[in-house]
């Protein structure tokens, strides 16, 4: 668990630095009904466009009475699991996470639930930090992660969710790589033929993007 001001407290350099760009740059591709998973204290919530419906599920008891008070109309927040969500297939039009895959037991199984609640055609808005691919921060992520995931909630400094990603068949829409390659954010589609269930017709579970290509966000500087 996390207590709730002390996160909003270490986020806050990070914000006014370029946390708080990113999660309006990503946020600006919202469209119809949004599901948040991991919503934490709400930073994204004042971020989402005018009278989008969003609902926000947070585990943490702390953070979730946080983000009950940055609450916007059309935005709920209620408990729930990001592995085993409550909701219908094929309910969402996007899905937002944000800092989240990095902290949940299992990220494959959180996106397979993703999968599942978008309509065909539905998108992921993905904010993460990843593994380092650098040699020596690799290994640094790797010697800390056992201490640092004690301390903050879970989170895993040397987690990828770029191979779940590509197993599961979403479409790269966009993309952009920061902080040094240990940022990365994603806009990403449900193939229009995938099953609520996650599963991917015989066409095949490998990523496919659309036939102009992915195309790269412009990088936004520190």
């Amino acid at each position: 668990a996390m207590w709730g001001p002390g996160y909003d407290l270490a986020l806050k350099p990070l914000e006014c630095l370029w946390l708080r760009a990113l999660r309006v740059k990503l946020l600006t591709h919202v469209r119809g009904k949004t599901l948040e998973l991991g919503v934490g204290t709400g930073l994204n919530l004042p971020h989402y466009p005018p009278g989008t419906i969003v609902i926000g599920i947070e585990p943490d008891p702390s953070m979730r009475r946080r983000a009950l008070k940055r609450l916007a109309p059309h935005a709920f927040v209620e408990d729930g699991d990001a592995e085993s969500l409550a909701f219908a297939d094929r309910k969402f039009d996007t899905v937002v996470m944000t800092l989240v895959l990095c902290s949940v037991e299992n990220p494959e199984r959180a996106l397979k639930e993703v999968q599942r609640v978008l309509k065909p055609g539905g998108q992921l808005l993905l904010l993460e930090h990843v593994r380092p691919p650098q040699t020596l921060l690799k290994w640094v992520s790797e010697v800390l992660t056992p201490v640092w995931k004690l301390i903050s909630g879970g989170c895993h400094l040397n987690r990828d969710p770029w191979p779940f990603i590509k197993m599961l068949g979403f479409n790269v829409v966009e993309s952009e790589v920061f902080w040094n390659d240990i940022g990365r954010l994603w806009i990403l589609e449900k193939q229009a033929h995938a099953h609520g269930n996650g599963r991917v017709s015989s066409i095949g579970a490998e990523s496919r993007a659309p036939s102009a290509g992915p195309r790269t966000i412009q990088p936004i500087k520190p």
